[in-house]
């Protein structure tokens, strides 16, 4: 039964392969005192906590010392490194193989449909209203804070769908346009930083809201106005936008990436989509979905093929 296993054994569905799967998470015990007891969560609610502790991760994971690690992360979590570029003279921190980049033609994106702009841990929701449930612990979430506070911006995704991906130490952070068009909007929306496990979203659920974001708005040629939401966590050090606003983006195009630490990319979509029923399903079932960059995560609806 789950209950009898722990939060950090978190399951999930994996495209990879079709099956159910138990998350490993990196730095579970930290995470478990951290979040699951009073002390530990008046701790990590500090916002002098959530700098220093970022900083000096941060600082870490870009030392040359750190490098050390990188044999045994990937040999632990079986990171398939021949999907990714390897420098001829290897990785000058951890830091440096954590934002690794992709060989090219190893993602492919849909001809027709719209592919994962990133990779991670999958969950959609229905965008019924300003306020809508981002988390399957069932806390009702503002889009327009979300968004920075903007509702007139958030009213545009009403009656569409946001498509949650949350990203683990061991995945690729890097995170890329999933639709060709110009980038109209791009803002800053200044934060905390929880973590974004499991288990301190069950302590900190507004944390999709709370934390610090940064918000891009793409007016997609195919499928309409589109928001990608990069949120930060707990010991991550950086967000960084790598695109050129000045450049109409094209599907598949690198956005950005996230520097060391677990991390959560939203993207919101108008009614113009309908996600893949095996999303839908799994995430009324409370079961996230595992995708890689670039997998189907939605076609156009039908009032909209039909147009």
């Amino acid at each position: 039964m789950r209950q009898n296993i722990s939060m950090l054994k978190h399951k999930f569905i994996s495209r990879l392969d079709g099956l159910s799967h138990f998350e490993d998470t990196f730095g579970g015990a930290m995470i478990e005192l951290g979040y699951k007891n009073p002390i530990g969560r008046q701790v990590t609610g500090s916002k002098v906590f959530q700098k220093l502790t970022s900083k000096a991760v941060d600082f870490w994971m870009s030392s040359s010392f750190s490098k050390t690690k990188v044999k045994d992360f990937v040999n632990n979590y079986g990171i398939k490194m021949s999907d990714f570029k390897v420098p001829a003279d290897g990785f000058k921190s951890f830091n440096d193989f954590f934002i690794r980049q992709l060989n090219e033609g190893v993602r492919e994106f849909p001809p027709e449909n719209m592919g994962a702009p990133a990779e991670g841990r999958l969950s959609v929701f229905s965008l019924k209203d300003l306020s809508t449930e981002l988390y399957f612990k069932g806390v009702k979430q503002n889009i327009a804070q979300l968004l920075g506070g903007d509702e007139e911006l958030a009213k545009n995704f009403i009656g569409g769908w946001a498509f949650v991906f949350r990203l683990c130490p061991v995945d690729y952070h890097r995170f890329h346009f999933c639709a060709t068009g110009p980038v109209n909007k791009a803002s800053r929306v200044s934060g905390k930083l929880h973590s974004v496990n499991p288990v301190s979203l069950s302590f900190h659920p507004s944390a999709f809201v709370e934390n610090e974001r940064q918000v891009t708005i793409q007016d997609s040629h195919k499928f309409g106005k589109l928001a990608y939401v990069e949120v930060g966590a707990l010991c991550v050090g950086k967000i960084v936008q790598t695109y050129s606003p000045a450049v109409e983006a094209q599907v598949g195009d690198e956005k950005g990436y996230f520097e060391f630490g677990g991390s959560t990319q939203i993207l919101l979509t108008t009614s113009t989509v309908e996600p893949s029923k095996d999303l839908q399903d799994n995430t009324r079932n409370g079961l996230e979905t595992l995708v890689q960059l670039g997998n189907e995560i939605a076609s156009l609806s039908e009032k909209k093929a039909e147009d």
